[in-house]
């Protein structure tokens, strides 16, 4: 039997509560993290994480790229700029209504760990965080 890794906090950033609703339970029924916390948009995660210290950052951030005032792309740069040197071991799941290229920049940063198409199956989720 394959274990699954259990993730001690995860940020959700997205701007759909219906996904946001799903992918938690999806997380909390899987017992795949311990705590979850959720931003509409990705100006509000960059506030979230100015506050976090490395005892209290996400494991994991599952991002969206299609969201108002600051969009999934702009947030993977700015965390690239600001955080990813203080913070290496979070790791970021892109999801996207759309087809990407993750070969090409922004998608192709170290601390990407995977990417899914929306909507995500529960299976996809839990075999990309295993």
């Amino acid at each position: 039997m394959t274990s699954t890794k259990k993730y001690r906090k995860v940020l959700i950033v997205d701007d759909d509560d219906i996904y946001n609703f799903i992918t938690s339970r999806i997380l909390e029924l899987n017992h795949l993290t311990d705590h979850i916390d959720k931003k509409m948009s990705g100006f509000s995660a960059l506030r979230y994480l100015e506050k976090c210290t490395a005892d209290n950052v996400p494991d994991l951030i599952i991002l969206d790229l299609d969201m108002p005032i600051i969009n999934g792309v702009k947030f993977l740069e700015e965390y690239n700029r600001h955080f990813y040197t203080s913070f290496q071991n979070t790791k970021v799941l892109i999801v996207s209504n759309t087809r990407i290229n993750t070969q090409e920049p922004p998608y192709n940063y170290p601390f990407i760990m995977g990417f899914l198409q929306k909507p995500i199956e529960d299976n996809d989720l839990i075999a990309l965080l295993k």
